[in-house]
C-alpha cells in the first residue's frame, strides 16, 4: 500500500526504503540545491555510508555543466546521493 502525503517525510521514506537510509536521509522542504548541501555536508562529515538529500524544492537547482534546473515543488523529486569513495 503506497502511503501520500501532501510532503516528504523522512519516516515514510525510511520505512518504504526498509530503514536502509536512517541517520543519512536529510529531507527538506526547499533548499537551494541537493547539490549545494551534499557538498557542504561532505566538507564537514566523513562519509561512511550512502548519505541521500532530498528536497521537494530547490530554489537553484542544477544539472550537469552546471545547466540551470527548474524545481517547482509537488511536480518531482529532486535528490542527491552521496556514495563511500
Amino acid at each position: 500500500m503506497l502511503h501520500t502525503a501532501p510532503y516528504l517525510e523522512a519516516d515514510l521514506i525510511n520505512i518504504y526504503s526498509h530503514k536502509q537510509l536512517t541517520d543519512n536521509l536529510h529531507v527538506f522542504k526547499e533548499v537551494t540545491s541537493t547539490q549545494d548541501l551534499a557538498k557542504q555536508f561532505s566538507s564537514k562529515h566523513c562519509i561512511t555510508r550512502p548519505t541521500v538529500f532530498v528536497a521537494d524544492k530547490q530554489t537553484n537547482g542544477y544539472g550537469r555543466r552546471g545547466r540551470s534546473f527548474y524545481s517547482p515543488p509537488t511536480t518531482g523529486l529532486y535528490l542527491s546521493i552521496m556514495d563511500v569513495s
